[in-house]
């Protein structure tokens, strides 16, 4: 079935050249992957069902039909990558084809995901140079498949990125390293020693201070003593309390050491940041995703006017939901989206580009979003961008 789409399959090699991709292909159906453990374990129990669902769903496509073609293609240049590869493009293509039976929020979180998945491969390729070396010139868990698990890992099942592979991936620990590595924990910010107080000229501050900026950039500064003892109360009122930061406990051997010390005074440990690796990696991801992108192209694929458009979002699921607003905005506050809001005629014609608009026939009458409403639903009404 592969090759009567993508005749090169039959003339390709996984396994570092030791088996044909079509064989292999078999395999998945009834044994899964076998670095991922029998076919009972958690992982292969997924996977097998998945991929003979979507061997199913192209058997009943033409051999020319383009989205047989693209599956047939993308099995088979998986097939000779490691077997993370393999399953997360099986998964990612399953995901693909029944996106559409979930609910509004759920299809929307899975598109986003797209977006998600993008940034964090950015990340693993500045973070991570031998990440597309081949076996030869770097570690397997130096490269892009099992740090990929590395990070969904360390991120969690809550950022929302697929992730069937991770847990069972035999380089997870060793690759896991390499992420802690790259991501060093900062040290916090020691108190300044050039702070010295106006009044009494102690250096550096001891305990609780009271400041306020000066014209020349410079603060002025009491310590709690001099604060006590000023005749002008009034200026008081200007000042703002600071108080000193707590001494940290060496993760080591105990020791309360000084907030101003970095590494402990007895056993020479260095101090560790609060800061976690997932913090870390969480916010670089979510800084590198491309949210006017996922916008634009979340509107246009519920936007889209194609004949027979192959959607990730459903009409049915955004019609479905805009309707279970009624019953809401029975029981609760007025919202400010009106579940007729999702239909152009709806809405003021300047929150559409010029000649935007729903071509005449069976597409006229199904949802057409303005960015304005569509933000209204995202922020607002499902609070997605919010959990973010």
């Amino acid at each position: 079935m592969v090759v009567a789409s993508f005749p090169a399959a039959k003339e390709m090699r996984g396994q570092r050249g030791q088996r044909e991709v079509t064989e292999m292909m078999q395999s998945w159906c009834t044994e899964g992957m076998f670095t991922m453990g029998d076919p009972s374990s958690p992982t292969n129990a997924v996977l097998i069902p998945a991929v003979n669902f979507l061997f199913s769903h192209m058997n009943d496509l033409d051999p020319q039909d383009p989205q047989r073609i693209a599956f047939a293609k993308t099995l088979a240049y998986a097939a000779e990558d490691c077997q993370g590869v393999q399953a997360r493009e099986i998964m990612r293509m399953y995901s693909d084809l029944t996106c559409q039976s979930r609910d509004l929020p759920q299809q929307i979180l899975y598109f986003l995901s797209k977006y998600k998945e993008e940034a964090l491969q950015a990340v693993i390729t500045e973070r991570h140079p031998k990440a597309d070396l081949d076996h030869h010139h770097a570690k397997p868990w130096e490269q892009r498949p099992h740090l990929y698990s590395a990070y969904t890992e360390i991120l969690g099942d809550q950022f929302g990125l697929p992730n069937l592979s991770g847990k069972a991936d035999r380089f997870l620990a060793q690759a896991t390293q390499q992420v802690v590595s790259a991501f060093p924990p900062p040290l916090p910010d020691a108190l300044p020693v050039e702070l010295w107080c106006d009044g009494c000229g102690a250096q550096p501050i001891q305990g609780r201070r009271w400041s306020k900026p000066r014209l020349d950039g410079d603060t002025y500064d009491l310590c709690q003593s001099c604060y006590d003892a000023a005749v002008d109360k009034d200026e008081h009122q200007s000042l703002s309390r600071i108080d000193p930061p707590e001494p940290w406990s060496c993760n080591n051997c105990t020791l309360q050491n000084e907030h101003t010390e970095n590494v402990c005074g007895v056993c020479q440990h260095p101090r560790e940041s609060s800061t976690s690796t997932q913090e870390q990696v969480k916010a670089e991801v979510e800084a590198r995703i491309e949210w006017d992108r996922f916008m634009a192209d979340l509107r246009a694929d519920i936007n889209n006017q194609s004949e027979h458009a192959e959607r990730f979002i459903s009409p049915g699921s955004l019609t479905n939901w805009a309707a279970g607003q009624c019953e809401r905005d029975q029981d609760e506050e007025a919202s400010s989206f009106k579940p007729h809001d999702i239909y152009f005629d709806y809405r003021p014609p300047n929150e559409f580009q010029e000649n935007e608009r729903p071509k005449e026939g069976e597409n006229e009458y199904k949802p057409f979003l303005s960015t304005t409403v569509m933000r209204v639903i995202l922020v607002h009404e499902l609070q997605i961008l919010r959990q973010i």
